[in-house]
């Protein structure tokens, strides 16, 4: 996406920053991540006091919502009278990370510091950091559902089947029955032990000599 046309930030309208984060149409299409950062570029180059640099501000805002990146949005605004330096980090609970190389644009730090001072909730979820010390910091707070649902890369319709895809729930694995040990059936084997049934003729009695002799 060119940006070339751009003379000052003033002209950095809302249309143009949506149209820099929209998402890909397709895979071919230059990312949200390449455009959104060209326009970061541009913006740093031909920012100059008092010709709307806080427009950067509405940029990183949106930056912040996109789902692409991999943790929480960190801005330390650091500079002087003539310069300001933004560097833009990511948290992701574990470590703190560059996202691409800081932005210098040739504008007095007091003129950020002016508008977050007077709004420093203006630009959600970005919000000043009170406790930082000798710089300004602008932390982004949990993303939100609805409105502000985060922007993908890729537009969703390219994923609509797998989405909206119901996977049914898993049966619970049934146990095999456990066999009853109180019954045993004839010539069935306990252990190593077999139970044989013996048939005793009738009217014999065991130990007794057979009938018709006499001892």
């Amino acid at each position: 996406m060119d940006f070339s046309a751009i003379g000052t930030c003033f002209e950095v309208t809302e249309d143009v920053i949506e149209e820099a984060l929209r998402p890909a149409g397709d895979l071919t299409e230059e990312s949200p991540r390449e455009r959104v950062f060209a326009l970061l570029s541009h913006m740093s180059e031909i920012a100059r006091p008092r010709q709307g640099s806080v427009k950067l501000l509405d940029v990183l805002a949106g930056l912040s919502r996109c789902d692409w990146i991999e943790g929480s949005l960190e801005l330390r605004f650091t500079g002087d009278a003539e310069r300001t330096t933004v560097e833009l980090l990511v948290d992701d609970g574990l470590c703190t990370t560059k996202l691409r190389d800081a932005l210098r644009l040739a504008v007095p730090l007091a003129e950020f510091a002016k508008v977050l001072g007077a709004r420093p909730d203006g630009w959600p979820p970005l919000s000043v950091d009170p406790s930082s010390d000798g710089e300004i910091l602008l932390r982004a707070s949990v993303q939100s559902t609805g409105d502000d649902d985060p922007r993908s890369a890729v537009v969703p319709d390219l994923f609509e089947n797998q989405t909206n895809r119901v996977v049914p729930p898993t049966a619970p694995p049934v146990a095999p029955p456990r066999p009853d040990l109180r019954s045993t059936p004839d010539g069935a084997t306990l252990g190593k032990v077999t139970l044989e049934k013996r048939l005793v003729p009738s009217g014999t009695v065991r130990g007794a000599p057979p009938r018709g002799k006499s001892g």
